[in-house]
């Protein structure tokens, strides 16, 4: 099979609809599940025959590329970011309800994330 690398993009197209490489990476299991609760934040909960229809806002896969779109590209600001992450606790990046001092985290298969009940 033959790379599509490099491509030529227009500078105007939309990045969203931009070739996609492959992306795969471990992070804290707090992490993750901070991105699945704000993945859920997104999500639309319609009413359709009088029941509770959730509709995906997005991805981990989008959100997260739109994070890393808007992070900031100087570098004193990153070292910023990356100090604050790397000093946080897990109680400060779970955004779900936490009872106590424990925290559990739910594992997950691979693949899309059931949407939440609405």
């Amino acid at each position: 099979m033959a790379s599509q690398w490099p491509v030529e993009i227009r500078g105007r197209a939309k990045v969203a609809a931009s070739p996609e490489r492959a992306f795969a990476i471990k992070m804290p299991a707090a992490v993750s599940d901070r991105l699945d609760s704000l993945v859920e934040k997104l999500e639309v909960v319609d009413t359709v025959d009088g029941e509770h229809v959730v509709r995906r806002g997005t991805s981990r896969k989008e959100l997260l590329a739109a994070l890393i779109y808007d992070a900031p590209a100087c570098r004193r600001e990153l070292l910023k970011k990356l100090d604050r992450y790397r000093r946080a606790e897990v109680a400060s990046v779970v955004i779900r309800e936490k009872q106590g001092d424990r925290i559990l985290l739910a594992g997950h298969r691979p693949g899309p994330r059931p949407t939440s009940k609405g």
